[in-house]
This record gives C-alpha cells, structure tokens and sequence, in this order.
C-alpha cells in the first residue's frame, strides 16, 4: 500500500499515530477505489484524500473533549462562517456571469 508523503504530518497534526493514520489511509483508499473502479487516478487520489480528511476529522471528533462542551462546538463553526459566506458570493458571482453570458448570447443571435 502507498502511503501519501504527507500521512505522518497529518497523523502528527491531528494528535492521531502513525498506525492509525495509515490504517484509516487504507479505509479512505478502498473507498475510493470502489467508487472510481481505480486505483492510480487524478480522480481516485482526489476522493480518496477528502475521505482521509473526513475519517481523521471524524476520529478527532470522537476523542475530543469539545463534545462536553457543545458552545465551544458553536464557535468552532462560527469560526468557518465568513469562508461559507465568501464561498456563497463567489458561487452567486459567477452563476451572475454565467447567466449574463447567455442571456447576451441569446440577443446577440436574434439581433
């Protein structure tokens, strides 16, 4: 099994052990496999990092100590609001432009 460069520095990050980072590596690798139908690709390694992230958030999460105290849960996701806010607008710009696009296009052609 190949391991990303980058597992002991997440495990380490994380507050996970090696073992364990690389065992949930293999969980986010089969994963992944079973949803692309491969192993080697772009799209394999994509979706097999974004469950490795939320296998080790996940892992954090069950030992945590902020479950006993669900405020500070609170603020930990008021934390992320103005990325989701900013996130929302850059959505919003650009479905904006796109729709100007082919209304533009649409005149342009019956002019």
């Amino acid at each position: 099994m190949n391991t990303p460069k980058m597992l002991p520095w997440l495990a380490g990050t994380a507050g996970i052990d090696l073992e364990r980072a690389e065992q949930l590596w293999q969980l986010a690798s089969d994963y992944a496999e079973s949803v692309t139908g491969e192993s080697e690709s772009s799209r394999y390694l994509s979706i097999a990092h974004e469950q490795m992230i939320a296998l080790v958030e996940k892992e954090v999460l069950a030992e945590s100590p902020i479950q006993d105290a669900p405020w500070l849960m609170i603020q930990a996701h008021l934390s992320v609001a103005p990325m989701i806010v900013a996130d929302t607008f850059a959505q919003a710009a650009v479905a904006t432009r796109q729709a100007i696009g082919r209304w533009t296009e649409k005149h342009q052609s019956a002019a």
